[in-house]
C-alpha cells in the first residue's frame, strides 16, 4: 500500500551542499559537475544540434550556485528554451566513494529540509539525524548499484512518511510529463530540468521531455477525446437510495486532465437537485492536485463560501527558499510570529524552523447548483496528500460530515521536494513543510478524524441512511 501511495505524488525544488569534510568532498564533486564543458554541441549528432539561440543543456543547471542565480536566469527567459537531450547511456558502476558522496548529499538535504524529525522521535523512538553513522555503515557494505539502491530505500523508509521515496522510472517519467505543463512556474521548471539531466536519464533510461512536445501531445489527446465517446475511470456515480446519491473520486487530477471528468460531472450536477443528500467518496484517494476539489469540483456544488486557515512551517534549506520565493504566500520569519496565539500542538518542535506561512483556503460557489442538502465525505486511512487537504478542509469548515476511518495525513503542505543524487542519478523526494490545521492539530501526526466512525463501506452507508432517517 505504501508503494502505491508513493507513485502518485510529484512536486519541486533545488540542490544544496554540505559542511566540514563532507563539504570538501561535495565541493570537489560539484566542481566536476559544473558547466557544460563535458557536453559540447560538437559532440552531438546532427539531429540533436540546436537550431537557434534559445537552447539549454539541462546539465548546465549545475552552474547555478544558489537559488538567486537560477531565479535571475529564469526571469530573463521569454519562452521555454529548447532542451538539448543527448541519448541516454548505460550508467557507469558506482565506486564506493561515489556511493558515500551520494549518501552524504542525501543526508544533508534531509537534515536541512525535512520537517518531521521530531515526529519520528515521538512516534518511533529514534532521531533520524543521530543515525548518520549507522546509515553510512550500510552504504559502505554495498557491493554494487543494486545494493546501493536497496540501502537508499531503507534509509528513506526511516523517514516514516509516504511522500518520502527513492523514485523508480515510472515516477520520474510521469514527473517529467507533469512538470512539462508548468513551465511558467520557476520552481517546477527547475525540477523539470533536474530530471532531464544526463545523470538522471542515464540511470532511468529516459529520453527526456520537451515542454513544447507535451503541450502538442496534450492538445492532440484532448482533440481525440472530443471526437470519441467519453471513457472515464476516475469518477463513479451511483444511487444509494431514492434520496441519496454517491460520487466516488479516485484521484485529484491535474488541471490539464479535467476534460475527462467534465462531461460526467456535468451530468451529475444536472441530476443532483433531485436528491436530498450527497455522499462524496474519496476512500483510497492518494491525492494529486488540490485544485481539483478546490476549483473544479466543490464550487459547482456548494451554496455558500467556505474558508479556513492552515499554518505551515519551513526549515532554512535553499529549496525551501525557492518554494517560498515562487509562491504568493505571505511568509515571514518565525521569530516575528506569536506562536503561542496559534495554540499549536508540539510547538517545541518549531525551534528548528525558520519560516511561517498562513495558508488561507477559500472555496466559493461558481456556476453552482447551490446544493442545500446534507453532504457526507467518506474517508479511510488511504486518504492522503491533496485528498487529505480536502478532508481537513471539510472537517474544519463543517462543509461535510466525515464518515469512515482516520485519514492518512500529510495534506497541509506546499508539496514535495524532488532532488537527485549527483553520482548515481537516483531521484528522491519528501515533504517540504510542517503543516497544522486551524484547530492546532499537526496534520501528519494527528491526521483527520471522521465525525462518524465506521470500519467498512457497508457501515458507512448504514450510518448515513440512519442519519437521513432511512433506517
Amino acid at each position: 500500500m505504501k508503494k502505491t501511495f508513493k507513485l502518485i505524488f510529484i512536486f519541486s525544488f533545488i540542490i544544496i551542499l554540505s559542511t566540514g569534510c563532507v563539504k570538501r568532498r561535495l565541493t570537489s564533486l560539484e566542481d566536476s559537475r559544473i558547466g557544460a564543458e563535458d557536453m559540447k554541441i560538437k559532440d552531438l549528432s546532427k539531429d540533436q544540434k540546436p537550431n537557434d539561440e534559445n537552447v539549454f543543456f539541462p546539465d548546465d543547471v549545475k552552474k547555478f550556485k544558489n537559488y538567486e542565480d537560477y531565479f535571475s536566469w529564469y526571469d530573463s527567459l521569454k519562452e521555454p528554451p529548447e532542451l538539448v537531450l543527448p541519448d541516454p547511456e548505460d550508467p557507469k558502476e558506482l565506486t564506493k566513494q561515489e556511493m558515500i558522496e551520494d549518501y552524504e548529499y542525501l543526508f544533508k538535504t534531509i537534515k536541512d529540509n525535512y520537517p518531521f524529525i521530531k515526529l519520528i522521535e515521538r512516534e518511533y523512538g529514534y532521531n533520524f539525524l543521530d543515525e548518520h553513522d549507522k546509515y553510512l555503515s550500510w552504504v559502505k557494505d554495498c557491493n554494487n548499484d543494486e545494493d546501493f539502491y536497496e540501502v537508499l530505500e531503507k534509509i528513506i523508509d526511516e523517514l516514516k512518511n509516504q511522500h518520502a521515496m527513492i523514485a523508480d522510472s515510472y515516477y520520474v517519467e510521469n514527473s517529467l510529463e507533469h512538470y512539462s505543463h508548468y513551465w511558467d512556474t520557476r520552481s517546477m521548471f527547475l525540477e523539470f530540468l533536474y530530471m532531464n539531466t544526463q545523470t538522471v536519464r542515464n540511470r532511468y533510461n529516459l529520453e527526456g521531455k520537451q515542454i513544447s512536445d507535451y503541450k502538442k501531445i496534450n492538445d492532440e489527446n484532448r482533440k481525440k477525446e472530443d471526437d470519441s465517446e467519453t471513457s472515464n475511470e476516475n469518477i463513479e456515480i451511483k444511487d444509494i437510495s431514492d434520496d441519496i446519491i454517491s460520487i466516488k473520486i479516485n484521484e485529484m487530477l491535474a488541471d490539464y486532465n479535467w476534460k475527462q471528468d467534465e462531461e460526467i460531472l456535468d451530468e451529475f450536477i444536472e441530476k443532483l437537485p433531485n436528491y436530498k443528500a450527497l455522499v462524496i467518496d474519496i476512500r483510497g484517494n492518494g491525492g494529486g492536485n488540490i485544485d481539483y476539489w478546490q476549483e473544479f469540483f466543490l464550487p459547482r456544488i456548494i451554496d455558500k463560501k467556505y474558508k479556513t486557515d492552515n499554518y505551515m512551517f519551513f526549515k532554512d534549506g535553499d529549496r525551501t527558499k525557492i518554494v517560498l520565493g515562487d509562491n504568493d504566500y505571505n511568509y515571514e520569519n518565525i521569530k516575528d510570529v506569536d506562536i503561542n496565539s496559534l495554540n499549536l500542538e508540539y510547538s517545541e518542535d518549531l525551534k528548528d524552523f525558520s519560516y511561517f506561512a498562513k495558508d488561507s483556503i477559500e472555496v466559493s460557489p461558481k456556476n453552482s447548483i447551490s446544493f442545500k442538502g446534507n453532504i457526507y465525505l467518506l474517508v479511510d486511512e488511504e486518504v492522503f496528500s491533496a485528498a487529505e487537504t480536502m478532508a481537513s478542509f471539510c472537517k474544519n469548515t463543517s462543509l461535510a460530515t466525515l464518515v469512515g476511518k482516520k485519514t492518512g495525513g500529510d495534506g497541509i503542505t506546499l508539496g514535495v521536494i524532488n532532488d537527485y543524487l549527483p553520482n548515481s542519478g537516483y531521484v528522491f523526494s519528501f515533504t517540504n513543510s510542517l503543516g497544522y490545521a486551524k484547530d492546532g492539530s499537526l496534520n501528519e501526526e494527528d491526521k483527520t478524524d471522521p465525525d462518524i466512525k465506521a470500519e467498512d463501506y457497508r457501515q458507512m452507508i448504514d450510518a448515513i441512511l440512519e442519519k437521513e432517517g432511512e433506517r
